[in-house]
C-alpha cells in the first residue's frame, strides 16, 4: 500500500505582523520564531496534548540541537542582511519579515505504527536527505538550522520530522533580502509535493503522489478554486484539522495495546511457570544423576551387568562393602521368611483361610486371606516360599558369576 506523507509549511517571523487584513478581516498566520522553536525543541511547549514528555528522550536531532539559541541565530542573519543592504544605500528589511519557514514531514500514522523504532528513524533520515536536497535546489542561500525527529506523539506512533529553515535570498542585483512572498508560495508547495514522492520512490519507498494543480482534471481544478487548500498551517492546527480521525485511530491503537499487554502478561506468567518447572526438573535431573553416579560407583561392574546395565570403563568389578552388607542383610531376611515361618490359619470370622507370617516377636501377621479351602492357602504358602528362595539364589549366584 502506498505511503502518504503530509508536508505542511508554516511561515515564521521574529516579530509577526498584528495587522488585520481589510480584505479578509484576519490577522497574519505567520508564527513567532521563538514559539515555533519552543514547540519543536525538547521543551515541547505548546497546545499539542498528544505529546508524552517521558518519551521525548527518543527524539533524534539531525541538524542542530535543543540547546541552540535559534532566536539569536535568526537575529544575527537579519543583521547580516541589513548590513549588506546598508552598504549599498538600501534600508533595513521590515521587522515583521518572514525569515524562517517550519516544515513538517509527516508520514501517515497507519504506516509508521507498523515500523520498529529503528525503522522509523531510518525512514525519517532518508526523508530528511530528500528534503535537504529539494531545499538546496530551490534556493542555495537557504539554510537548514534545526531538524529533529519527534517520536513522542501519540505514544510514538506518529513519528515525523520537523525542520526550521532560514530563508535569506538575493535579488537580481545580488542584494541580500528576504522574499517569502515570492519564494514560499503555491509554486514552492507544488515543487515540494511533486518532487518529494518521486525522490523517495527512487530510494525504495512507495510514496503516493500529491496532485499538483496542473495534474488535476477541470472538475478538480474548479473544486480547488472553490475550496482552496490552506497553506502555512502550524503543526498543531494541521493536526487539529485531522484530530477526529486521529483520535478514533488512537483509541483503537490504545485498545489494541491494552489487549496486547494482557496477552503478554498471560504469556509472561506461563513462561515464568515453565521456567520454574524447568528449574525443578533440572534440579531433579542433577539429583538423580548424582545418585546414579554414586550407585554405579558403589555397585561395581558385576552387579550392574546383572541388571543389564553397561558398566563404565574403569569401574571396580565387585560391589562396595556397603552394598555387600546390604545384599547379605537382604539374603538373611529372605532366609528368615522361608516356608517354616508361614502358617495356614482358619479365619474364625468368615470361615475361610489365611496365610500368616510369624515375625521376630513371635506374632503372626496376615500375608493374604480369603482362601476358600486349606489346599488353596497351602499352595499359596509354598509358592511364596519358593519365590523368596529363588530371589535369594538369583542375587547370590548372579554376584558370584558376574552375569
Amino acid at each position: 500500500m502506498a505511503i502518504s506523507v503530509g508536508i505542511p509549511v508554516m511561515k515564521c517571523s521574529l516579530n509577526p505582523s498584528q495587522t488585520v487584513s481589510a480584505k479578509t478581516g484576519k490577522k497574519s498566520k505567520t508564527c513567532a520564531v521563538d514559539k515555533a522553536w519552543n514547540e519543536m525543541n525538547d521543551q515541547r511547549l505548546g497546545r499539542d496534548e498528544t505529546i508524552d514528555k517521558t518519551m521525548t528522550q527518543n527524539n533524534v536531532w539531525m541538524e542542530g540541537s535543543s540547546q541552540d539559541d535559534v532566536v539569536g541565530m535568526v537575529q544575527r542573519e537579519i543583521e547580516r542582511v541589513n548590513s549588506e543592504r546598508h552598504e549599498v544605500g538600501l534600508k533595513s528589511i521590515r521587522k515583521d519579515t518572514v525569515s524562517v519557514i517550519s516544515i513538517i514531514e509527516k508520514p501517515s500514522m497507519e504506516y509508521m505504527k507498523n515500523l520498529s523504532y529503528e525503522e522509523k528513524i531510518s525512514f525519517l533520515n532518508d526523508s530528511h536527505k530528500v528534503m535537504k536536497e529539494l531545499i538546496n535546489e530551490w534556493n542555495k542561500n537557504w539554510q537548514i538550522i534545526e531538524a529533529v525527529q519527534h517520536h513522542d506523539e501519540f505514544g510514538g506512533l506518529s513519528a515525523h520530522s520537523h525542520t526550521l529553515v532560514l530563508i535569506p535570498s538575493v535579488n537580481e542585483d545580488g542584494i541580500a533580502f528576504f522574499n517569502a512572498k515570492r519564494e514560499v508560495n503555491l509554486k514552492f508547495f507544488t515543487y515540494i509535493n511533486k518532487n518529494y514522492p518521486a525522490m523517495m520512490r527512487n530510494m525504495g519507498y512507495d510514496i503516493s503522489d500529491c496532485k499538483t494543480f496542473d495534474m488535476l482534471t477541470e472538475e478538480e481544478k474548479e473544486e480547488r478554486k472553490l475550496n482552496p487548500p490552506e497553506h502555512g498551517l502550524d503543526a498543531t492546527t494541521y493536526k487539529q484539522k485531522h484530530i477526529k480521525d486521529l483520535a478514533i485511530e488512537h483509541k483503537q491503537l490504545l485498545n489494541e495495546n491494552i489487549e496486547l499487554k494482557k496477552e503478554l502478561s498471560v504469556k509472561e506468567s506461563v513462561i515464568q511457570k515453565l521456567k520454574g518447572e524447568v528449574e525443578k526438573y533440572k534440579e531433579l535431573y542433577f539429583n538423580l544423576k548424582t545418585k546414579f553416579e554414586e550407585f554405579t560407583r558403589k555397585a561395581g561392574a558385576k552387579l550392574l551387568r546383572l541388571f543389564g546395565i553397561n558398566a563404565p570403563e574403569g569401574l571396580q568389578e565387585f560391589p562396595s562393602t556397603e552394598i555387600n552388607q546390604g545384599i547379605k542383610n537382604m539374603y538373611d531376611g529372605v532366609k528368615e521368611t522361608d516356608s517354616r515361618q508361614y502358617r495356614v490359619i482358619p479365619d474364625i470370622e468368615d470361615g475361610k483361610y489365611r496365610v500368616a507370617y510369624r515375625n521376630a516377636s513371635g506374632i503372626y501377621e496376615t500375608v493374604k486371606g480369603g482362601f476358600a479351602s486349606r489346599d488353596q492357602a497351602e499352595l499359596f504358602r509354598k509358592n511364596i516360599s519358593l519365590a523368596a528362595l529363588n530371589v535369594s539364589n538369583t542375587i547370590k549366584n548372579g554376584i558370584k558369576s558376574g552375569k
